[in-house]
């Protein structure tokens, strides 16, 4: 099995620092413009399916890339790889989270993994979460050449597990 781990292209709130999470935040014109580059570079791999975090950033991605492949392939909805609750920090910037909530703020900079956000998740569970629908993916898909499309830090959790690098290392 080979995998093509894909980050969705930039939206507004990324491009200015915002915590998205599970906030269904679109693409802006240059995540399109970035999304179009992906697909055209990617055109040359024959695809068996497409997997993709249910959030409309990441379906737009999976459905730009989708259209530059020369066979008609499926895309997969994927509860698991939707990204990290950021609770309460979703919709505020880097700043606003720092001031309005210092005491998780501080533990997040100290231990990230082990930090549950008001309101939100832990990079333990999103961890835990989207290692379970990678598991299921590579069940469903032995033997293919197959996308998936999430989110910058869900990526960085999987590649985390598969290299073995320690939950200190995030």
């Amino acid at each position: 099995m080979i995998i093509y781990l894909i980050r969705h292209g930039q939206t507004e709130y990324s491009d200015k620092g915002i915590f998205r999470g599970h906030l269904d935040i679109p693409l802006n014109s240059y995540g399109i413009s970035q999304t179009e580059s992906v697909g055209k570079a990617l055109k040359v791999i024959d695809f068996n399916a497409i997997y993709t975090s249910p959030l409309i950033r990441a379906k737009k991605t999976a459905e730009i890339i989708h259209k530059y492949q020369s066979c008609k392939i499926s895309i997969n909805i994927e509860n698991d790889l939707i990204d990290l609750n950021y609770g309460r920090w979703q919709a505020k910037s880097m700043e606003e989270v720092k001031n309005n909530y210092p005491k998780f703020y501080h533990e997040w900079e100290i231990s990230p993994y082990n930090t549950k956000i008001p309101d939100g998740g832990s990079l333990y569970g999103a961890q835990k979460r989207s290692w379970n629908g990678l598991r299921k993916i590579m069940n469903s898909s032995k033997d293919k050449v197959i996308s998936i499309v999430s989110h910058r830090v869900i990526n960085k959790l999987l590649i985390s597990k598969i290299l073995g690098i320690p939950k200190t290392g995030f």
